[in-house]
């Protein structure tokens, strides 16, 4: 009898211990599964995609410990003796190494962190531009807190130009709660972002965007937009076109996804892009772009959207030559803008219809266009009304550059 309920005392024990076991497993407990586990490191692998927007990641079985990054992210960690008695997971998201860390019982997470990014950046010497250390609370898979690191901060505390406890009390340090959903997310990183760019770090301010993904919808438009547009030309004054090309670009994206690419709210990235494009000679993907938004616009000829985007074709297409293809782009616009009382705007398309018909040798015509066009520009800048203005600074090279053109008809 005894030996019937010392059986049965055990077998209910070992039912409770695989139920509790299930149970760590769902939650991703950090004694049962997190001990010193890393997960997959690879930039699409799925726990880079599920660290992206507070997701947690799923703890995968150690690779082996001499293999790539790997090795190298978790030695770094583990023979400063970091984070001892909690479960890791350690992976790279391009160039941002990123720890989370599971059980975390240390005293102060800040300065737990800093030594952490120190580790990694001593390891990695170049590789990383910025560390993100995310502690998991314990009892709730989805909240956490994250401590976010840039290489510029950890060189500066090695060259000693910061204080340590100064620069531990300013880290960024996003928390995000188990209810965040995905735009409140977002923008908590975005904020981390925008601190990043307003200090000139523009590259890890870029990282952090990049470490997102793609912005979720229903975000503040204007805003992104507008964070974009910063970071864009701070790459652009750096001479890194390519980077300013490709952060547009991600906002041009977004605008198609949410509805808004087609309409007058785009035209400032639009404009920024386009010029980019040209200067890189980058037609193809002009043309591509700006035949989108005009097929879109085709039903609404007078808005902004579709003259501006309409003479920006013609611009494009005069940029290579192309001048018989882009002269009914510009005679279009010029009525349009006639059409809609726009003297500034038909003195800047009568200045690149003369360039148009110039170059398909009608000197006369485009005589007649640069005169037209300097004549507007001489009205607007002593104009009364405030929305028919032009900068001083702005007409005089504007009609300077025209008066060049004339002389070498």
């Amino acid at each position: 009898m005894n030996s019937r309920k010392v059986h049965s005392q055990r077998t209910r024990q070992r039912q409770s211990t695989v139920l509790l076991l299930l149970f760590a497993f769902m939650v991703n407990s950090p004694k049962a599964f997190c001990e010193n586990q890393v997960s997959d490191l690879s930039d699409t692998g799925e726990s880079a995609r599920a660290f992206s927007l507070g997701q947690t990641p799923a703890i995968s079985p150690a690779p082996n410990k001499s293999v790539g990054v790997y090795g190298g992210l978790h030695k770094a960690i583990s023979s400063r003796k970091l984070f001892r008695g909690a479960g890791i997971s350690a992976f790279n998201k391009g160039r941002q190494a990123v720890v989370a860390v599971y059980g975390y019982k240390g005293a102060n997470f800040r300065m737990d962190a800093i030594l952490a990014a120190r580790a990694i950046a001593d390891s990695f010497s170049g590789q990383f531009l910025t560390f993100a250390i995310r502690y998991y609370e314990p009892n709730n898979s989805r909240a956490y807190k994250e401590v976010l690191l840039t290489s510029k901060d950890i060189t500066s505390l090695e060259a000693g130009t910061i204080k340590l406890a100064e620069f531990a009390s300013s880290l960024p340090v996003v928390e995000v709660s188990a209810y965040d959903g995905a735009v409140v997310c977002f923008e908590k990183y975005l904020l981390v972002a925008e601190q990043l760019i307003s200090k000139g770090s523009f590259f890890e301010a870029e990282q952090i965007v990049d470490s997102l993904g793609p912005a979720p919808g229903g975000i503040d438009q204007s805003r992104y937009t507008r964070d974009m547009m910063h970071l864009a030309q701070g790459f652009d004054s750096y001479g890194d076109s390519y980077r300013a090309a490709r952060i547009l670009e991600s906002v041009v994206e977004q605008r198609r996804v949410s509805g808004s690419l087609f309409g007058d709210e785009a035209e400032l990235t639009v404009d920024r892009l386009i010029d980019i494009y040209l200067a890189e000679k980058r037609f193809e993907d002009a043309e591509k772009l700006l035949n989108e938004i005009i097929a879109a616009n085709s039903s609404n000829k007078a808005g902004k959207s579709y003259v501006n985007n309409l003479e920006r074709l013609g611009v494009v297409l005069l940029r290579q030559g192309k001048g018989a293809d882009a002269l009914p782009k510009f005679k279009e616009v010029l009525e349009l803008r006639t059409a809609n009382g726009e003297g500034l705007g038909r003195a800047r398309t009568l200045e690149n219809l003369g360039d148009a018909q110039r170059l398909v040798g009608s000197k006369g015509e485009a005589l007649s266009s640069y005169r037209e066009s300097k004549a507007l520009y001489d009205k607007a800048v002593v104009s009364p009304k405030r929305h028919e203005q032009i900068d001083f600074q702005v007409y005089s090279g504007r009609v300077k550059q025209i008066e060049e053109k004339v002389k070498h008809l």
